[in-house]
């Protein structure tokens, strides 16, 4: 509702498209061009089943509800046009080359140029059930203007539509050129124009079956029905009663009228001229009273005009005795279909939503996705991102924040940096040990040990002696701590010592004196003259003559004993 178009269509533009609307409501539209509600173009068709079309205006063109041009063929089903205007023609519907099928649709209040409820171009459509009420138009067709068209009219009314009286107008109820439509169980009552108020007939041949035309004013001709010289009518079982000074039948145009009731009379086969007593005509009550004259005197014995007469209840179809009710939308043999809302509750107030049908209060958009897609699958996470994408979506972190950055190190360890599980060289989870001498590696045979003192990586060590540190001077040569060798002969624990022949471990026995060579226990000359025998001769080395000691016999010898006896030694 209230939109607004710089061309056409101001609230559906159709174009090769082929919609179906159900109770839908396009009002209060507006056009520069054509279509002030819909506009259904060349390949394209609508159904619209029920809803109402009002208030729109087509400012400078036609169509003030709806326009067909070129369009497929369409349906409307338990529609009201209402209040829809348009400058050109058309002011409810406008038709050119489209068949449409009306069923149950109000048409009223709408105005135009030329035909203000409808204006039919080249079109052959179907009226069933169809009411046309105070729609107006400036000159031709207040209710339906019809060109080169022959539309068939089952059951429908034409009440009070009008053309404008200050000009040369005519067809208040329709206007026909060129056209030949069949109307039957037609009502026309209460309409106005110059020339025929109820019917205007230009050029054209209609056939007219069990038409009730009453009550029509036409200031110059043809109260019922005008015909121009070059027209055409056919009526039977027909009722043309009360329709002003202007005359029934009124033109020039030829005529064949049989099995009808015309006021004032009509020279045609079983025609008559009297009151069809009419139940209650000012309320609107054009049915048959019980002694009305057009009981049973039409073609065949049936009854003349739109009513047949029925001594039961008439359904609402029109029916004598008949079975149709109007359903729960008020349509005849309807099955509430047209009133229904999406839940199929007749004159409900759930509605169709982009997510299904909803109850009124409903908004609608429970089915909505995070971004408003109804039926969309962007789901929102728990960082608030919505989108389609479940590979991106928010994560908690180790410390269970949601999109949070906190990262479990290499140590299990919830935002750690590592340091928990680091071995000495600072690799997590390694295997290098720091030894005692600080030294960090994963080689456990070169680990630092304790010297013989306690002290890690030392390098004192115990000596042969078991002194930590020690020179090995504690053993003197017979043992650690033992004392050094003793005695004459150097031996370990030796208590020997020398014998007065300075023999060690000696009884004294291997020795005389020394110079006693000849072994009288006396030094004297006689043992230098040995000596010098010995020595002169060679002889056999005797140590008590080697005085000096140097392990040879010669003259120091000599000399040595000489002194020893001169000086009494």
């Amino acid at each position: 509702s209230d939109n607004d178009a710089t061309n056409s269509a101001g609230g559906v533009y159709c174009n090769f498209s082929n919609p179906i609307l159900s109770g839908v409501e396009i009002s209060n539209n507006s056009a520069n061009g054509h279509a002030g509600g819909i506009y259904v173009g060349p390949g394209s068709g609508i159904e619209i089943y029920g809803g109402e079309i009002s208030g729109n205006v087509s400012i400078s063109g036609s169509g003030g509800g709806l326009m067909f041009y070129l369009a497929n063929n369409s349906i409307l089903s338990g529609v009201t046009i209402n209040a829809d205007t348009a400058y050109a023609n058309g002011g409810g519907i406008y038709i050119f080359d489209t068949e449409l099928e009306f069923e149950n649709v109000m048409i009223e209040n709408n105005s135009a140029d030329d035909g203000g409820g409808v204006y039919s171009q080249s079109s052959n459509s179907t009226f069933s059930n169809v009411v046309f009420n105070n729609n107006s138009s400036e000159h031709f067709g207040g209710g339906i203007y019809l060109s080169a068209s022959n539309p068939t009219l089952n059951n429908v009314t034409l009440s009070n539509n009008s053309t404008d009286s200050s000009t040369v107008t005519k067809g208040g109820g329709i206007y026909c050129q060129e056209s030949n439509p069949t109307l039957s169980m037609v009502l026309i009552i209460n309409n106005e124009a110059n020339f025929g108020s109820g019917i205007s007939l230009v050029n054209s041949d209609p056939l007219i079956s069990n038409a009730t035309i009453s009550g029509n004013t036409a200031t110059n001709s043809g109260g019922g029905i005008h015909i121009a010289s070059n027209a055409h009518l056919s009526l039977i079982n027909s009722i043309i009663w009360d329709n002003g000074l202007a005359g029934e039948i009124s033109g020039s145009g030829e005529t064949t009228v049989t099995y009808s009731d015309i006021q004032g009379g009509w020279d045609d086969e079983g025609n008559i001229n009297a009151d069809p007593l009419f139940t209650n005509p000012e309320m609107g009550d054009f049915t048959l009273q019980e002694e009305s004259p057009c009981i049973g005197t039409g073609e065949g014995g049936t009854d003349m005009g739109a009513f047949e007469f029925c001594m039961t209840d008439i359904d609402c179809e029109g029916v004598c005795g008949g079975a149709a009710v109007d359903d729960e939308c008020g349509d005849c043999g309807g099955d509430n279909s047209t009133c229904s809302d999406c839940a199929g509750i007749p004159n409900g107030d759930s509605w169709e939503s982009d997510c299904g049908c909803v109850v009124a209060d409903n908004s609608g958009d429970d089915c909505d996705d995070c971004s408003g897609t109804p039926n969309g699958d962007a789901v929102e996470d728990e960082c608030g991102v919505c989108d389609s994408d479940a590979t991106n979506d928010c994560v908690q972190d180790c410390a269970d924040v949601w999109g949070g950055g906190a990262l479990e190190d290499e140590c299990g360890v919830c935002g750690g940096d590592n340091s928990s599980c680091a071995d000495c060289a600072g690799v997590p989870n390694g295997d290098a040990v720091l030894d005692n001498c600080n030294t960090c590696d994963n080689d456990s045979s070169n680990d630092c040990i304790q010297d013989c003192a306690g002290d890690w990586g030392g390098f004192a060590v115990e000596d042969g002696c078991g002194v930590c540190g020690g020179d090995g001077s504690d053993d003197l040569g017979c043992g650690c701590f033992e004392p050094a060798p003793s005695g004459c002969d150097n031996v370990c624990s030796s208590t020997l010592e020398n014998d007065e022949c300075d023999v060690c471990g000696g009884d004294g026995s291997s020795c005389g004196l020394s110079g006693d060579l000849n072994g009288d226990d006396l030094i004297n000359v006689l043992d230098v003259v040995m000596l010098v025998g010995i020595i002169l001769n060679g002889g056999e080395f005797n140590t008590a003559g080697d005085l000096i000691e140097d392990g040879m016999l010669n003259v120091l010898d000599i000399v040595a004993l000489v002194n020893i006896i001169l000086g009494g030694g």
